[in-house]
């Protein structure tokens, strides 16, 4: 993620000499961008944390090299529009990235997800993927009810430090999110805690969060 288009070519071009075959780039950050400067700045360097119009991803799509997008806005009418995109470039690839849409998006053609509660549960998504690949619409809306109700864990402060904070509750890392970021609140943690024991995941003994 870099804030302008020469350093990110100058990174793809390194990526790409040591062997790197796709690319993730970020679209400009700290100023806002307009749609046509994302997407001189996509085509620069090939590949975009600004909401892309679906205008601006179609156009881009019509290049073999740009493999997909994942969105995770969280606007499903939006998303179908991608969807659109990969039905006249079947090439295309549109992910999923906000988990209250997984089920729906994936029962409409999407390729697949990008769930930050996967860290947490990893086997539940695996489920809903292969009961999408079924056409399995009511196993599929069950297991959406479940990943739903675990990814309220994203409500309970800054999202990212309390994903990291369940994470170090299941033994994985030690909860603390990259500065700014503090750790997840005391109060925060012990409904991070009462969620996971919800949704059946057991926290690890001793496993506490880093402060």
């Amino acid at each position: 993620m870099l804030p302008a288009t020469g350093p990110a070519i100058e990174a793809a071009r390194q990526a790409a000499d040591e062997g790197a075959d796709p690319l993730v780039v970020g679209s400009p950050y700290y100023f806002g961008v307009e749609a046509g400067t994302q997407e001189r700045h996509v085509e620069a360097v090939l590949g975009t944390h600004h909401v892309l119009a679906a205008d601006t991803v179609g156009r881009l799509a019509r290049d073999p090299r740009v493999l997909g997008i994942k969105d995770s806005a969280g606007d499903f009418e939006a998303f179908q529009k991608l969807l659109a995109i990969k039905r006249e470039r079947p090439h295309f690839r549109v992910l999923q990235g906000h988990e209250a849409l997984d089920a729906a998006s994936l029962l409409q053609g999407g390729d697949g997800m990008v769930p930050g509660m996967a860290n947490l549960a990893p086997a539940l998504f695996v489920s809903l993927q292969a009961a999408a690949d079924q056409g399995a619409a009511a196993e599929c809306a069950r297991l959406q009810q479940q990943i739903t109700a675990l990814a309220r864990i994203s409500q309970q402060g800054p999202w990212l430090a309390a994903l990291k904070a369940a994470c170090a509750m299941l033994g994985l890392g030690n909860g603390r999110p990259a500065s700014p970021l503090a750790p997840a609140a005391p109060a925060a943690r012990e409904a991070i805690a009462a969620l996971l024991d919800e949704a059946g995941l057991r926290p690890t003994a001793g496993a506490a969060v880093s402060r």
